[in-house]
């Protein structure tokens, strides 16, 4: 099973997967997440032997970011599965970002995402996506500037979707105020990788926009606010509802 987040920058997908994940796990579950950590947080990844241990020794989180994004280009071409290649340059064709560092540092993205997304696809285990092709999706639209229903639904329909879709929201304050503070934690350089204030918020109304238009294709988002505790526990027996009967026995681990 592949559960699959999404919503506003700040919103709180990454936190709320890491609990969705440690509570599923304390019900027996397998759970493995996919996160897409930034390069200059705690939670990064270690760097790949090559470019990217290169850019670490110099100390920035930006050239780590370019230097990434490079040898990704590069690893992905041919590890990517079908239709995660499809949405890929439907995503660049459709909605191409306007700036040359927005281009980057999506279509790393969507190499890296694709995969991961193969291999979870290939998984027994439960696999949680802070954010896959729907926040992509939202990404694409503020990057490229472009809003016309046509192309989004084109992209919409062939990108691949989770088994679960969970749409994270927190109030818009709370989101400016996250938004700011990490901001003001990075680097001139770095803050060049990433939207400004006024276009993150802007996601906040793209994201609503895409839950309807999922609806509309009969798929069911579960949404709710990240700051609220009891969504955490309905999402986890929202997941143990839909999962086959006898799964939990048969993925406990040891």
């Amino acid at each position: 099973m592949i559960i699959e987040l999404f919503g506003a920058p700040g919103a709180g997908k990454s936190t709320f997967a890491n609990a969705l994940a440690k509570r599923l796990r304390e019900r027996g579950y397998v759970v493995e997440v996919q996160a897409s950590a930034r390069p200059n947080e705690s939670n990064a990844r270690a760097p790949e032997p090559g470019f990217e241990r290169w850019a670490m020794r110099l100390g920035s989180p930006s050239l780590l970011r370019v230097a990434r994004a490079a040898q990704e280009l590069v690893a992905a071409m041919d590890a990517t599965d079908g239709r995660g290649s499809a949405a890929t340059a439907l995503l660049h064709d459709s909605l191409r970002p306007k700036g040359l560092l927005s281009a980057l540092r999506l279509k790393q993205y969507l190499n890296r995402l694709a995969r991961r997304w193969r291999q979870a696809l290939e998984a027994e285990h439960i696999v949680v996506f802070d954010q896959a092709y729907i926040q992509a999706l939202v990404s694409h639209i503020l990057a490229s500037g472009c809003s016309e229903k046509s192309a989004i639904d084109r992209v919409l329909d062939r990108s691949p979707l989770g088994d679960v879709l969970i749409r994270i929201e927190a109030p818009r304050h709370v989101i400016a105020r996250r938004l700011r503070e990490r901001l003001s934690s990075q680097g001139f350089f770095e803050r060049r990788f990433e939207l400004d204030l006024d276009a993150s918020l802007e996601a906040i109304r793209i994201v609503a926009k895409l839950e309807e238009a999922l609806a509309s294709r009969g798929r069911v988002v579960f949404h709710g606010d990240s700051l609220d505790m009891n969504f955490l526990d309905r999402a986890v027996d929202e997941v143990g509802r839909l999962l086959p009967h006898g799964s939990r026995a048969s993925s406990k681990e040891g």
